[in-house]
């Protein structure tokens, strides 16, 4: 029967052979509002990628006062040219989908608290609510990628900036990926809805996010090909974010799209397109949305060897 899409490529956690510049590789970290070492890991990922041949920029969701800032301090700390910055004014703008089909569900879904839950409240500091680039990170991602006509890439890297890696990020990960062309990397993903323990095997689903996506996405991609997935860390094709762009900016009733956990796996399966995981050995402990490392346990794991993906470093 055809191979499960879901495959785990011949190990890549020997020493990286690979040695010339990755220059039809990007590094994208996403950002708004990031703690005081994420500004140290954004320029050791930015260094890294400047010894190695890639390109890199950091995304900044400016609709709020503390992303602006942000926005501000890493200009002057990396260059303008190292930094994009975009709102949910810019996100609605391109991708009229979002307000027509999306929100109302988004709020639906989460009884019209997600915008509280994607930004909570720190110490010594207003909350405002959050944009939707904090549920919607596909279209974030195409407001840089379709911009990119200068800087050629064939795959981007995209990590959230509370992301730790234990190691040289484009040496010793994005090298070891050079020879997988799948469309989308991922850590894992599974699915949406599963069936009852009954008669009817009645597809259910307790994820508040199930039914957060455009018109058509819901006619054309049927319950049992939803999947969701981790967005810490994947890596995207140019190909599968061109037709990303094509599906979300399209005319209605054929635009497409969802709530990216839900979206990235389901569309690329829903493509045709294919999709890889990463090996075991990139993949640390924690590595959750609910996961914490402290600064004590990143400086361990620092020094353990093998460099392997953390989240979150909530510091």
């Amino acid at each position: 029967g055809p191979a499960d899409p879901l495959w785990a490529a011949p190990s890549r956690c020997a020493e990286p052979s690979r040695t010339e510049p990755l220059h039809r590789t990007a590094v994208l970290v996403r950002s708004h509002n990031p703690h005081e070492c994420g500004y140290a890991r954004i320029k050791e990922y930015a260094a890294s990628s400047a010894s190695s041949g890639c390109t890199f920029c950091v995304s900044v969701d400016i609709s709020q006062a503390p992303g602006r800032q942000a926005a501000s301090r890493l200009q002057a700390e990396l260059g303008a040219n190292a930094v994009h910055t975009y709102s949910e004014a810019t996100l609605r703008k391109s991708y009229p989908v979002l307000a027509a089909e999306c929100t109302q569900r988004a709020d639906a879904g989460s009884k019209q608290h997600w915008r509280r839950w994607g930004n909570p409240v720190r110490e010594g500091q207003h909350c405002a609510p959050a944009s939707l680039a904090w549920g919607f990170h596909l279209e974030a991602i195409n407001l840089w990628a379709q911009r990119q006509h200068g800087e050629a890439f064939d795959f981007v890297w995209i990590l959230e900036d509370d992301v730790g890696f234990s190691g040289d990020l484009c040496r010793d990960l994005c090298a070891a990926y050079t020879a997988d062309a799948s469309d989308l990397i991922t850590a894992e993903y599974s699915p949406v809805f599963a069936p009852l323990p009954t008669r009817s095997r009645k597809l259910v689903s307790r994820w508040c996010w199930q039914q957060t996506a455009s018109d058509a996405f819901l006619a054309l991609v049927g319950q049992a090909d939803r999947h969701k997935g981790p967005e810490h860390v994947q890596r995207f094709s140019r190909r599968y974010l061109d037709r990303l762009h094509e599906l979300a900016s399209g005319r209605k009733p054929g635009r497409m799209t969802a709530w990216s956990e839900m979206g990235a796996p389901s569309l690329c399966l829903h493509l045709g397109l294919t999709v890889g995981r990463f090996d075991a050995c990139h993949v640390g402990t924690p590595f959750s949305p609910n996961g914490r490392v402290s600064p004590e346990e990143w400086e361990a794991l620092k020094k353990q060897g093998h460099g392997k993906l953390y989240h979150a470093l909530k510091f």
